[in-house]
């Protein structure tokens, strides 16, 4: 059954498609650009350094690839209210269902899917994801429910050294705290 797009995924599809340029466009370079917060750095200045797509091409841009989550809910209205972040060529995203996702930018391929809820029904505000890094060590953070998630982003996995089994309860983490408990702390 055809039905229109959703904002979540008009938003993916324009990210694509300045992630992917124009065709005929040397896409080497792509997994070195990334996007790793909310408006793309920290002072949030929403500006990319991408030069593929300028006012000469812009009319030839097409759709690379559309991906759908598939747990969109028309009642309760589910709402997703944050943008993804690309890092490393991969894009990580929230579902209106509350998951986490992962998808390779460049094909559009999901490479890993993290369900808090363990295919229960959630529902809830989700203000999307943050990612974060370390040497060798590559998260992704989350809030779902009461709980702070702390998620491998390579595989998906929850992060076993966070919290109580890759998760804080709320409380533990809120700016009263101004820091993440860690077990053994």
């Amino acid at each position: 059954m055809n039905r229109p797009f959703t904002r979540r995924e008009v938003v993916l599809v324009l990210s694509l498609l300045v992630l992917r340029g124009c065709s005929g466009v040397d896409h080497s370079d792509l997994r070195t650009v990334d996007w790793p917060v909310y408006s793309a750095d920290a002072a949030g200045t929403k500006y990319s350094p991408l030069r593929q797509i300028n006012r000469d091409n812009v009319h030839r841009l097409g759709i690379a690839w559309v991906y759908r989550t598939d747990d969109m809910r028309e009642e309760p209205r589910s709402t997703i209210e944050c943008n993804p972040v690309i890092v490393d060529g991969r894009i990580y995203l929230t579902s209106p269902g509350l998951k986490v996702i992962a998808l390779d930018a460049l094909a559009g391929k999901e490479m890993w899917r993290f369900d808090p809820f363990q295919g229960k029904r959630a529902s809830g505000v989700n203000r999307g994801v943050t990612y974060w890094e370390e040497g060798d060590i590559q998260r992704i953070f989350f809030v779902a429910g009461p709980y702070l998630y702390s998620i491998n982003a390579v595989n998906g996995t929850l992060d076993s050294g966070f919290g109580e089994g890759g998760r804080v309860a709320e409380g533990r983490w809120t700016r009263r705290t101004r820091r993440v408990h860690r077990v053994g702390e």
